[in-house]
């Protein structure tokens, strides 16, 4: 446009604002629309759309989940997630088709919460954090069939989305810093536990997940076992109020929570050895109640890994691969 253009209606933002990152286009609807003279300089409203729309270059495609609970004894092991994807590119839209959990070859279960998928752009491939933790399993059994290879494959997982995560923030910066935004600070970029049976047949946890380095530039993997998890049983995924309810709830350490256990009971038809998956999937279905914002819903998936090496998915979404 001329310099010497006079605009008096929002038609010269409409093709702009289309391009931009949805939280610019929220900060420009509080402002004004008065007529605009730029013969005298760009004015601000249009600068920062300029400055959006390199926002949204810089922004990394990524879709990141939130609430896992788990139940874990010598006896079994459960998965429970729920299904919300929220994205992190410019349209934030939210979708209920993430398979966070996964059994791979019958043998381990895996679930994981944060940022667990990236669309692909121009400065990375694809990548999906379940699909990780299949190649990674699957990578340490062709070299040793006989060996459990739980403890090897969950490093490889954390090392692998650390690896694929600095595909970017290599390219650009500031971008672990985006991710923390999304998820809070002091949180893990993605976060995973493992479960399977070692090679002593006894079933056995691992936590992982891809973290800043101590410069906050780029990530690194980890992955540590479990020894229990301290709420009879059970151990959380999500931020700070998800963990306090799936505490409450777990530990009926409230007078709600107390009504709680004592109202709940399993499905007409469910047997008695149903009952632990089942009050996992209650557990999460009320943190997810009682969860804070948009980024947490939809259906859950639950899987259960007993200590006979039997595997039985109590939910999953026909999206979401069964092995």
């Amino acid at each position: 446009l001329p310099l010497a253009a006079r605009v008096s209606d929002s038609s010269l933002f409409a093709a702009t604002t289309d391009a931009v990152p949805g939280w610019c286009n929220d900060a420009l609807s509080e402002w004004p629309m008065p007529p605009y003279n730029l013969s005298g300089g760009l004015h601000l409203r249009l600068l920062f759309l300029a400055l959006c729309a390199v926002c949204c270059e810089c922004s990394s495609q990524v879709a990141h989940g939130s609430i896992g609970v788990i139940y874990y004894t010598p006896e079994k092991i459960v998965l429970a997630a729920e299904s919300r994807l929220t994205s992190g590119g410019a349209d934030l839209v939210p979708t209920d088709d993430g398979c966070k959990i996964a059994a791979v070859a019958g043998k381990t279960v895996f679930i994981s919460t944060g940022v667990t998928r990236h669309l692909p752009d121009r400065f990375s491939a694809a990548w999906d954090s379940s699909d990780l933790f299949r190649n990674a399993y699957l990578r340490v059994k062709a070299v040793d069939p006989r060996a459990s290879g739980i403890a090897e494959a969950a490093t490889k997982w954390g090392n692998a989305v650390a690896d694929s995560i600095n595909v970017d923030a290599r390219q650009r910066p500031g971008l672990l810093r985006q991710f923390l935004m999304m998820l809070g600070p002091g949180s893990a970029i993605t976060l995973a536990y493992v479960g399977g049976l070692d090679d002593e047949n006894k079933l056995v946890l691992f936590f992982a997940k891809a973290t800043p380095d101590v410069l906050g530039q780029l990530a690194e993997g980890s992955a540590q076992p479990v020894a229990s998890c301290p709420d009879h049983g059970f151990c959380g995924m999500g931020n700070s109020r998800d963990l306090d309810i799936i505490r409450e709830f777990a530990n009926a350490s409230s007078e709600r929570a107390k009504r709680e256990s004592a109202e709940w009971t399993p499905p007409k038809g469910a047997l008695p050895t149903d009952y632990d998956a089942l009050k996992t999937m209650r557990i999460l279905e009320i943190a997810v109640h009682h969860h804070q914002g948009n980024d947490a819903g939809g259906p859950i998936d639950a899987v259960q890994l007993d200590r006979n090496g039997l595997l039985h998915w109590y939910a999953r979404k026909a999206n979401c691969p069964q092995d």
